[in-house]
Protein backbone atom coordinates (compact mmCIF):
# COMPACT_ATOMS: atom_id res chain seq x y z
CA UNK A 1 0.00 0.00 0.00
CA UNK A 2 1.38 3.40 -0.99
CA UNK A 3 1.40 5.67 2.07
CA UNK A 4 2.88 8.71 0.27
CA UNK A 5 1.41 11.89 1.71
CA UNK A 6 0.54 13.87 -1.42
CA UNK A 7 -0.80 16.81 0.59
CA UNK A 8 2.61 17.31 2.19
CA UNK A 9 4.31 17.91 -1.15
CA UNK A 10 4.61 21.61 -1.99
CA UNK A 11 4.67 21.94 -5.77
CA UNK A 12 3.87 25.66 -5.97
CA UNK A 13 7.47 26.58 -6.80
CA UNK A 14 7.31 24.48 -9.96
CA UNK A 15 4.67 26.77 -11.44
CA UNK A 16 6.51 30.07 -10.96
CA UNK A 17 6.86 31.92 -14.28
CA UNK A 18 4.83 29.20 -15.98
CA UNK A 19 1.72 29.76 -18.05
CA UNK A 20 0.12 26.62 -16.58
CA UNK A 21 -0.91 28.59 -13.50
CA UNK A 22 -4.66 28.26 -12.89
CA UNK A 23 -5.60 31.87 -12.08
CA UNK A 24 -5.64 32.83 -15.75
CA UNK A 25 -8.15 35.29 -17.18
CA UNK A 26 -7.93 37.19 -20.46
CA UNK A 27 -11.63 37.90 -20.78
CA UNK A 28 -10.95 41.63 -20.95
CA UNK A 29 -8.60 41.38 -23.92
CA UNK A 30 -9.38 40.67 -27.56
CA UNK A 31 -6.92 37.99 -28.60
CA UNK A 32 -6.16 37.63 -32.29
CA UNK A 33 -6.59 34.16 -33.72
CA UNK A 34 -3.45 33.65 -35.77
CA UNK A 35 -4.34 30.07 -36.64
CA UNK A 36 -1.55 27.53 -36.78
CA UNK A 37 1.81 29.26 -36.63
CA UNK A 38 4.12 28.17 -39.45
CA UNK A 39 7.41 26.57 -38.56
CA UNK A 40 10.27 28.98 -39.13
CA UNK A 41 13.88 28.16 -39.76
CA UNK A 42 17.01 29.78 -41.08
CA UNK A 43 20.44 28.32 -41.77
CA UNK A 44 22.97 30.75 -40.35
CA UNK A 45 26.73 30.71 -40.73
CA UNK A 46 28.11 30.59 -37.19
CA UNK A 47 31.53 31.41 -35.90
CA UNK A 48 33.63 28.26 -36.03
CA UNK A 49 34.96 29.00 -32.53
CA UNK A 50 32.10 30.02 -30.26
CA UNK A 51 32.94 31.55 -26.87
CA UNK A 52 31.69 29.49 -23.92
CA UNK A 53 31.30 31.23 -20.57
CA UNK A 54 29.68 30.99 -17.15
CA UNK A 55 28.93 34.17 -15.24
CA UNK A 56 26.99 35.00 -12.10
CA UNK A 57 26.42 38.72 -12.60
CA UNK A 58 25.23 40.73 -15.60
CA UNK A 59 27.75 43.57 -15.22
CA UNK A 60 30.72 41.18 -15.14
CA UNK A 61 29.61 39.46 -18.33
CA UNK A 62 28.98 42.79 -20.07
CA UNK A 63 32.57 43.83 -19.38
CA UNK A 64 33.94 40.58 -20.82
CA UNK A 65 32.08 40.86 -24.13
CA UNK A 66 33.98 42.45 -27.03
CA UNK A 67 31.14 43.19 -29.51
CA UNK A 68 32.71 42.31 -32.84
CA UNK A 69 31.21 41.14 -36.16
CA UNK A 70 30.35 37.44 -36.05
CA UNK A 71 30.67 37.19 -32.27
CA UNK A 72 28.99 34.10 -30.85
CA UNK A 73 28.72 33.76 -27.08
CA UNK A 74 27.09 30.79 -25.33
CA UNK A 75 26.32 31.36 -21.65
CA UNK A 76 25.09 29.33 -18.70
CA UNK A 77 24.06 31.53 -15.79
CA UNK A 78 22.75 30.84 -12.26
CA UNK A 79 19.40 31.91 -10.83
CA UNK A 80 20.66 35.25 -9.54
CA UNK A 81 21.56 36.38 -13.05
CA UNK A 82 19.01 38.92 -14.35
CA UNK A 83 18.72 38.95 -18.13
CA UNK A 84 17.14 42.41 -18.18
CA UNK A 85 20.05 43.86 -16.22
CA UNK A 86 22.46 42.34 -18.74
CA UNK A 87 20.87 44.23 -21.64
CA UNK A 88 21.28 47.56 -19.86
CA UNK A 89 24.78 46.72 -18.61
CA UNK A 90 25.93 45.72 -22.10
CA UNK A 91 24.84 48.96 -23.76
CA UNK A 92 26.12 51.21 -20.96
CA UNK A 93 29.43 49.36 -20.53
CA UNK A 94 30.17 49.48 -24.26
CA UNK A 95 28.71 52.99 -24.67
CA UNK A 96 26.67 51.45 -27.48
CA UNK A 97 23.68 53.31 -28.88
CA UNK A 98 20.90 50.95 -29.92
CA UNK A 99 18.79 52.59 -32.61
CA UNK A 100 16.11 49.90 -32.38
CA UNK A 101 15.50 47.25 -29.73
CA UNK A 102 13.00 44.42 -30.05
CA UNK A 103 12.22 42.23 -27.05
CA UNK A 104 9.90 39.22 -26.67
CA UNK A 105 9.41 37.76 -23.20
CA UNK A 106 6.95 35.73 -21.16
CA UNK A 107 7.20 38.04 -18.15
CA UNK A 108 9.13 40.87 -16.56
CA UNK A 109 9.48 42.76 -13.29
CA UNK A 110 9.13 46.40 -12.30
CA UNK A 111 12.93 46.62 -12.20
CA UNK A 112 13.04 45.43 -15.83
CA UNK A 113 10.59 48.15 -16.82
CA UNK A 114 12.65 50.78 -14.99
CA UNK A 115 15.80 49.51 -16.71
CA UNK A 116 14.24 49.84 -20.17
CA UNK A 117 12.88 53.28 -19.26
CA UNK A 118 16.38 54.34 -18.22
CA UNK A 119 17.78 53.22 -21.58
CA UNK A 120 15.11 55.21 -23.41
CA UNK A 121 15.52 58.28 -21.19
CA UNK A 122 19.31 58.37 -21.55
CA UNK A 123 19.28 57.80 -25.31
CA UNK A 124 20.91 54.36 -25.29
CA UNK A 125 17.76 53.04 -26.98
CA UNK A 126 15.96 54.96 -29.73
CA UNK A 127 12.81 52.89 -30.24
CA UNK A 128 11.52 49.84 -28.38
CA UNK A 129 9.26 47.06 -29.64
CA UNK A 130 7.97 44.80 -26.87
CA UNK A 131 6.09 41.53 -27.19
CA UNK A 132 4.68 40.24 -23.91
CA UNK A 133 2.60 37.15 -23.23
CA UNK A 134 -1.12 37.06 -22.62
CA UNK A 135 -0.15 35.27 -19.39
CA UNK A 136 1.72 38.38 -18.20
CA UNK A 137 -1.05 40.68 -19.38
CA UNK A 138 -3.70 38.64 -17.60
CA UNK A 139 -1.88 38.70 -14.27
CA UNK A 140 -0.57 42.26 -14.45
CA UNK A 141 -3.26 44.18 -16.36
CA UNK A 142 -4.09 46.31 -13.29
CA UNK A 143 -0.57 46.55 -11.84
CA UNK A 144 2.55 46.32 -14.00
CA UNK A 145 0.74 46.90 -17.31
CA UNK A 146 -0.33 50.50 -16.55
CA UNK A 147 3.11 51.09 -14.99
CA UNK A 148 4.82 49.70 -18.10
CA UNK A 149 2.85 51.99 -20.42
CA UNK A 150 3.36 55.02 -18.21
CA UNK A 151 7.14 54.52 -18.09
CA UNK A 152 7.82 53.28 -21.62
CA UNK A 153 5.13 54.65 -23.93
CA UNK A 154 6.58 58.16 -24.20
CA UNK A 155 7.07 60.25 -27.36
CA UNK A 156 5.71 57.44 -29.54
CA UNK A 157 8.89 55.36 -29.07
CA UNK A 158 7.19 52.15 -27.89
CA UNK A 159 5.23 49.43 -29.65
CA UNK A 160 3.80 46.95 -27.13
CA UNK A 161 2.03 43.79 -28.29
CA UNK A 162 0.30 40.98 -26.43
CA UNK A 163 0.49 37.51 -27.96
CA UNK A 164 0.39 33.89 -26.91
CA UNK A 165 4.13 34.12 -26.51
CA UNK A 166 6.71 32.00 -24.73
CA UNK A 167 9.78 33.16 -26.67
CA UNK A 168 12.69 35.03 -25.07
CA UNK A 169 14.40 37.11 -27.72
CA UNK A 170 16.17 40.48 -27.80
CA UNK A 171 17.32 42.19 -30.99
CA UNK A 172 19.63 45.19 -30.87
CA UNK A 173 20.75 47.29 -33.83
CA UNK A 174 24.00 48.92 -32.67
CA UNK A 175 25.80 50.80 -35.43
CA UNK A 176 26.71 48.23 -38.07
CA UNK A 177 26.28 45.36 -35.61
CA UNK A 178 23.10 43.30 -35.43
CA UNK A 179 22.91 41.55 -32.07
CA UNK A 180 20.56 38.66 -31.28
CA UNK A 181 20.08 37.37 -27.74
CA UNK A 182 17.96 34.28 -27.23
CA UNK A 183 17.63 31.62 -24.59
CA UNK A 184 15.55 30.15 -21.81
CA UNK A 185 15.32 33.08 -19.40
CA UNK A 186 12.77 35.88 -19.10
CA UNK A 187 13.89 39.44 -18.39
CA UNK A 188 13.56 38.93 -14.66
CA UNK A 189 15.32 36.44 -12.41
CA UNK A 190 13.63 33.06 -12.12
CA UNK A 191 16.00 31.54 -9.52
CA UNK A 192 16.72 28.80 -12.05
CA UNK A 193 19.80 27.98 -14.06
CA UNK A 194 19.33 29.54 -17.51
CA UNK A 195 21.16 29.61 -20.83
CA UNK A 196 21.31 32.14 -23.59
CA UNK A 197 23.25 32.90 -26.76
CA UNK A 198 24.48 36.24 -28.05
CA UNK A 199 25.09 36.18 -31.80
CA UNK A 200 26.16 39.04 -34.05
CA UNK A 201 24.52 38.19 -37.36
CA UNK A 202 22.62 40.28 -39.90
CA UNK A 203 21.01 37.13 -41.28
CA UNK A 204 19.79 35.94 -37.88
CA UNK A 205 18.65 39.44 -36.93
CA UNK A 206 16.58 39.71 -40.13
CA UNK A 207 15.04 36.30 -39.46
CA UNK A 208 13.73 37.28 -36.04
CA UNK A 209 12.95 40.86 -37.09
CA UNK A 210 10.59 39.47 -39.71
CA UNK A 211 8.60 37.72 -36.98
CA UNK A 212 8.33 40.93 -34.94
CA UNK A 213 7.27 42.86 -38.04
CA UNK A 214 4.56 40.38 -38.98
CA UNK A 215 2.99 40.72 -35.52
CA UNK A 216 3.15 44.51 -35.49
CA UNK A 217 -0.53 44.91 -36.39
CA UNK A 218 -1.77 42.40 -33.82
CA UNK A 219 -2.90 43.25 -30.30
CA UNK A 220 -1.03 46.55 -29.96
CA UNK A 221 -1.60 48.33 -26.64
CA UNK A 222 -0.88 52.03 -26.28
CA UNK A 223 -0.90 54.29 -23.27
CA UNK A 224 -3.86 56.37 -24.48
CA UNK A 225 -5.91 53.22 -25.14
CA UNK A 226 -5.32 51.47 -21.84
CA UNK A 227 -8.40 52.93 -20.19
CA UNK A 228 -10.48 51.06 -22.75
CA UNK A 229 -8.88 47.76 -21.75
CA UNK A 230 -9.35 48.54 -18.06
CA UNK A 231 -13.03 49.30 -18.59
CA UNK A 232 -13.53 45.95 -20.32
CA UNK A 233 -12.21 44.20 -17.23
CA UNK A 234 -14.69 46.03 -15.00
CA UNK A 235 -17.71 45.41 -17.23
Amino acid sequence: MDDTNIDAIDISAYFEDDDTALDFDISDFDMVDLGEEPTRYVKVKFNSRPILVRYSHAAELAKAIKLFPGEQLHCIVPGNFIFGDFIEALLVEKEAICEEMHIATLSMSQNNIDSLANLLDTGFVGKLTLIISNYFYSHERKDLMPYLLERLDVDNRLECMVLRNHTKIALMAVGELRLVLSGSGNLRSSQNVEQFVLQESQELYDFYFGWFAENRNHSIIRREDYGEYESRGKA
